[in-house]
């Protein structure tokens, strides 16, 4: 069993059971309940009348609820926009597991943690609180189908919800906005523009404009006209017909735009209606993948802010499509760590793919578009890898590659299991030492052409332990003479069948990594690393146990920044 591991952002929340909860902007079912004062609350008798109302759904044995409950963000809201505030809300937490007595709420019971839900508790959370405590399981489910303690749920006066699961939850100006956004229902006709629900991220422009949109009058709507404007200009139109009762909401497609031609796009309902302002919907939160403007390299380094686990830098895009995101890590991320965890310990930040947290499913993340033919002599992909097994899971990493926007991909270097693994297997959360780390080179040469090929870097989770991938780029592949420090570098016997030695003249004493790299850009990782001095040096290599064939001798030196190859012929 993994233990725990403390990361800096960690979220605090308890999973169970296997409902589906209600999406955010669909429409809440109305409840009725009543407060441990014996005063009676209706939903819908609210938000009719312009509140917005926050609910905690909440268990009394839950320790992140707790968390939750003493961080004062509810009383806060209350205290400032409740009854005796700016009365535009109205906040309750609502006691939500159907085992619990109410005297668990007033911190009668056992101590928290969930063994005895009937009795557990963590606290007294009534005494010194004013906003109204509900003890009715009935509204967490079925309503908004809860998946996890503490979930808070909000419904505005359009009676539409948004949820944040969790501990320490949103913030209040998160809950703020959300509730200036929505408004009651008008007298009549109108249609609201609510948010744009299309595809996140596009690789080459291309994409279906998507839009949610609600019945906001009272009258039955039955055919809107909706127009797509890309700088200033109707680009795309389409009707919708069908049956739209008042509250309820649709969504509006349209056929594929290329959207990298336009700075601002935006969706209007062309429809007649009440209210012109709730009309159009800029397409917010849509990627269009960019071209590479940083020499095809990307730099971890890149990163900002800095250090804290963080996004990707701009050149890359976690696929939103994932089942989790790969982030950028510093040694600021991870307990009683002082090592840098870039690429062989010469750089701050990598990649992380957290196949320790994540049980199954993938991560997807794609590097900009690159111009292949700017790429002088024979492209190559590089980049260098970190792993470790925790017991003999097959975690995977699959670098592909498209020429067709996505369209299909093409598997250019592909390891699991141990194939992947460059460190022993661990039951410890594994971050890599300078030792850990392996150099990889992929070959493009089949892409030299393509003016926008896309690099997709793709990790599958087998619940093993954390890989981590840095100093990635796509450059020719050099030649000896082409690097200055080496005078000469040849390989004798070649062909070889047992023994190898590499003759390496250097103009200065260097750190040298040498790896064996196959045609399918596999690495023997165990050659040599260490300082070759300047002059002559003979280093010898056992390849008695490589198949016959053809392969790349790869020498980095200047802390892995310079590549020289030659070509090697193991015989039978």
């Amino acid at each position: 069993m993994k233990l725990f591991y403390s990361f800096i952002l960690a979220v605090l929340l308890v999973p169970f059971g296997a409902n589906a909860q209600i999406a955010d902007y669909s429409v809440s079912g109305d409840w009725t309940s009543t407060d441990l004062n014996g005063a009676e609350h209706n939903l819908y008798s609210y938000t009719d009348s312009g509140y917005a109302v926050v609910m905690d759904l909440s268990a009394t044995w839950c320790s992140p609820c707790w968390t939750l409950h003493q961080n004062g963000l509810l009383q806060d809201l209350h205290d400032t926009y409740g009854a005796d505030g700016m009365n535009t809300m109205r906040i309750f937490y609502i006691e939500s597991e159907d085992e619990n007595t109410t005297d668990q709420l007033h911190g009668i019971g056992t101590s928290g943690g969930g063994s005895n839900r009937a009795t557990d508790t963590q606290g007294d959370w009534v005494s010194d609180h004013t906003y109204p405590f509900i003890d009715d399981a009935s509204i967490a489910n079925p309503i908004y189908g809860l998946t996890a303690y503490p979930t808070l749920t909000m419904v505005g006066a359009d009676r539409l919800t948004k949820s944040w699961v969790g501990s320490p939850g949103p913030s209040a100006q998160e809950i703020v906005d959300f509730a200036a956004e929505a408004k009651p229902i008008v007298e009549g006709t109108d249609v609201r523009t609510i948010l744009y629900n299309g595809a996140e991220l596009s690789l080459c422009g291309m994409f279906a404009p998507s839009v949610l949109i609600q019945n906001h009058g009272t009258d039955t709507l039955t055919s809107l006209d909706f127009d797509v404007i890309a700088d200033g200009s109707v680009v795309a139109s389409t009707t919708w017909t069908g049956v739209l009762l008042p509250y309820q909401t649709e969504t509006i497609e349209f056929d594929e735009i290329d959207g990298s031609q336009y700075t601002d796009i935006s969706v209007a309902s062309t429809t007649t209606d009440l209210d012109p302002d709730n009309d159009e919907v800029a397409l917010e939160g849509l990627t269009i993948l960019g071209p590479n403007t940083t020499n095809n390299i990307f730099d971890l380094e890149n990163t900002d802010p800095a250090p804290g686990i963080v996004d990707l830098p701009d050149n890359m895009q976690n696929d939103p499509a994932s089942d989790w995101a790969t982030l950028s890590v510093s040694k600021e991320d991870f307990n009683n760590v002082t090592q840098s965890v870039g690429g062989f310990e010469q750089s701050e930040f990598s990649m992380f793919f957290n196949f320790w947290s994540n049980t199954s499913g993938a991560s997807l993340v794609y590097l900009d578009k690159i111009d292949m033919t700017t790429i002088p002599g024979n492209p190559y992909l590089f980049f260098n890898h970190a792993h470790s097994q925790y017991q003999t899971e097959e975690d995977r990493f699959i670098v592909q590659v498209s020429d067709n926007c996505g369209a299909t991909w093409v598997n250019v270097w592909d390891r699991r299991g141990s194939e992947l693994s460059t460190a022993g297997a661990s039951t410890s959360f594994f971050v890599p030492v300078a030792d850990d780390w392996q150099s990889n080179m992929v070959d493009l040469s089949d892409y030299a052409t393509e003016t926008e090929l896309v690099i997709r870097l793709v990790g599958v989770s087998a619940y093993g332990n954390c890989l981590y991938v840095d100093d990635i780029k796509v450059e020719e592949l050099s030649a000896v003479d082409n690097i200055p420090s080496i005078e000469s570098a040849k390989l004798f016997p070649n062909p070889a069948v047992d023994m190898v030695t590499l003759e390496l003249d250097l103009t200065s004493s260097e750190d040298v990594t040498i790896s064996i790299v196959d045609q399918l850009g596999r690495v023997n990782k165990n050659i040599f690393a260490g300082e070759v001095l300047a002059g002559n040096n003979k280093i010898e290599m056992d390849v008695s146990q490589l198949a016959a064939g053809l392969y790349n001798v790869v020498v980095r030196h200047n802390n892995a920044n310079t590549l020289n190859t030659i070509k090697l012929h193991i015989e039978e």
